[in-house]
């Protein structure tokens, strides 16, 4: 949005706020995400995860055999954070990660909640 205030002006109106290059606020943008949409991954089920494969060409889509696999959502839910799905045997967890995640971390975050013992980051 245009302003026709001066910086002076905008800092006054907004204490705290800082002057900042897109290089210096990209960083802080994306923990800041993290930190407000990354929670603790849910149990879901067989038709939840159905209904997420289906619905657009799944992102990253791994298996180790046949007892695990993992996919996102290719579309982004903000920023670089994806919805994420995992199935371990015959139970099923959805966590929202950013696109960096790999397979096998997905699948100990959902090994670990299926444990009783997720552990957030």
């Amino acid at each position: 949005m245009w302003q026709r205030a001066t910086l002076a002006e905008i800092l006054a109106a907004n204490p705290g706020a800082q002057l900042m290059t897109l290089e210096q606020w990209i960083p802080l943008a994306e923990a800041a995400e993290i930190t407000h949409f990354c929670k603790p991954p849910a149990e879901v089920n067989e038709a939840r995860w159905w209904d997420l494969l289906e619905a657009m060409f799944p992102m990253n889509w791994r298996g180790t055999g046949s007892a695990e696999e993992s996919f996102m959502l290719a579309e982004c839910y903000t920023g670089s954070l994806h919805v994420c799905m995992v199935r371990i045997g015959d139970r099923y967890a959805e966590m929202i990660r950013p696109k960096s995640s790999t397979h096998a971390q997905l699948c100990n975050e959902a090994r670990a909640l299926f444990a009783g013992g997720f552990v957030p980051r």
